[in-house]
């Protein structure tokens, strides 16, 4: 025992560890290929780390728990986009025709304002000692000027309505996608196909410009009218259409709507936010374990099917470094040494009360016993493994006369969770041998007293042995 002790740190001794990463893939489009790739089980050398990592799984739709040995890790999808998936597409749908009509009112108003300027321009307005002719002029003059303005301002803003429209049209079909069980690929490939507007900046600056262009208009026309009472009354109630009009605009925020669907359209078509990575796990034992968990999140939409939590778990088996095993099993010893010598006394025909000490054959072609063994063997990752062992036994005799033995030899190991050893080499059993110097065969003893039993003592022989044994271990979570 001492000599297998100083034998196994030797083994120990020599093991160099590395710690490089081993990551196994899946891909989540494709599940039903992992057995046929056959890739997510290679074995990962001992002491490295392995990483478990999903591809093409859509994390704004699923909500993935990935959980190695002790150690769990969520990833949810951002918050900001969490916000916009709790909203019912009903009230989506509802949220944008109030803002359709907020931009629709404004046109109209500012169209109304324009349309009363017109009216005012083409008006004859009585001359008075305190609103000369000359200033009646100089107010149409200023009028038409505002009506060719209002012109350009109306038209831009429906270029803002046109682009209002679109970006939210943009921002429904990016909120549908979201929802959308698909890859990476297939998900860039969709949000390609949406023609999102380019940066509207300079459009909302020049509608902005246009205006306060127009408001200024609007007050030097309030200043010129200011000595009549009537026309006064109309460029103020224009005044205040146009001013309203300008405050929904303000209110439909164009520019943040840009912002959420260019926000919405990157995080689509990042690719991190369609892979789910492990922590890595050391090799240690025999295997990783990876439990994964995929829920889907909670999307308030009656026309959303539900998807079911789908739960999977898989050992990644280690390779390289020692392993220690226990097994039982039988064993069945072969050859001359595995047998007992048996003896009888043969009368002798010239000599009376004298008998001769006779060998005769043992029929016996095996010797059974039972085992426990010991193996050590290198992991190879695979099916199997092969090594050394060592065993103690005892053959099948009666409880008061139990004999001990020992096994030296190989073993091959069959599978990574339950196991079965075959196991060959050298057995040393205790076997019946002729007290030697005390007793010869063929000689001639007085018959009288002599005990055949004690002719022979237990002995320690070595002979070839095979077992078939299974292995005791259990799975251990750690």
């Amino acid at each position: 025992m001492k000599q297998i002790t100083v034998l196994l740190n030797l083994l120990f001794s020599c093991i160099i560890f590395s710690q490089n990463n081993s990551t196994r893939v899946v891909d989540w489009q494709n599940l039903l290929e992992i057995n046929d790739k056959n890739v997510v089980l290679q074995p990962v050398n001992n002491r490295n780390f392995a990483v478990f990592k999903i591809e093409n799984i859509n994390k704004f739709l699923f909500r993935v728990s990935i959980e190695g040995k002790n150690v769990d890790i969520q990833t949810d999808i951002p918050e900001e986009m969490q916000k916009l998936f709790r909203v019912k597409r009903s009230e989506q749908e509802k949220d944008q025709k109030l803002t359709d009509v907020k931009v629709e009112d404004a046109i109209e108003n500012t169209e109304v304002a324009k349309k009363k300027m017109d009216q005012l321009e083409q008006s004859s307005i009585p001359i008075t000692v305190a609103f000369t002719k000359a200033e009646i002029d100089d107010l149409k003059v200023t009028l038409k000027g505002l009506s060719g303005k209002c012109g350009e301002y109306i038209k831009e803003m429906q270029e803002i309505r046109k682009s209002i429209f679109e970006l939210k049209s943009d921002k429904m079909d990016l909120l549908e996608l979201a929802r959308q069980n698909i890859g990476y690929d297939e998900m860039k490939k969709r949000v390609g196909r949406l023609k999102i507007i380019s940066d509207p900046k300079l459009k909302y600056e020049a509608f902005e410009n246009l205006y306060h262009e127009v408001k200024k208009l609007y007050e030097e026309a309030k200043l010129k009218a200011a000595d009549d009472a009537i026309s006064k009354a109309k460029v103020d109630d224009a005044t205040d259409k146009v001013e309203k009009a300008y405050e929904n605009m303000e209110d439909e925020e164009y520019l943040n709507l840009y912002r959420e669907v260019k926000y919405l359209s990157n995080q689509l078509e990042n690719e991190n936010n369609f892979t789910i990575v492990s922590p890595p796990i050391q090799m240690e034992d025999d295997f990783v374990n990876f439990m994964v968990s995929a829920e889907q999140v909670e999307i308030v939409d009656v026309l959303t099917p539900y998807n079911s939590t789908m739960e999977f778990n898989f050992d990644i088996p280690a390779k390289k470094g020692w392993e220690f095993d226990f097994s039982v099993g039988p064993t069945v010893s072969f050859g001359k040494n595995a047998n007992d010598e048996k003896y009888y006394l043969e009368e002798s025909a010239t000599t009376l009360g004298k008998s001769y000490l006779r060998q005769r054959d043992n029929n016996n072609d095996g010797t059974p016993g039972l085992a426990t063994f010991m193996h050590i063997y290198r992991r190879s990752g695979e099916d199997f493994s092969w090594g050394g062992l060592f065993g103690v036994g005892a053959g099948f005799q009666t409880i008061e006369d139990v004999d001990l033995s020992y096994y030296l030899g190989l073993t091959g190991v069959l599978g990574k969770n339950e196991k079965f050893m075959v196991n060959v080499g050298l057995s040393f059993l205790k076997v019946d041998r002729l007290k030697e110097k005390e007793f010869e065969a063929a000689k001639e003893y007085t018959t009288e007293n002599f005990d055949l039993d004690n002719v022979v003592e237990k002995v320690f022989k070595p002979s070839l042995f095979i077992s078939l044994s299974y292995s005791l271990a259990k799975r251990v979570y750690r």
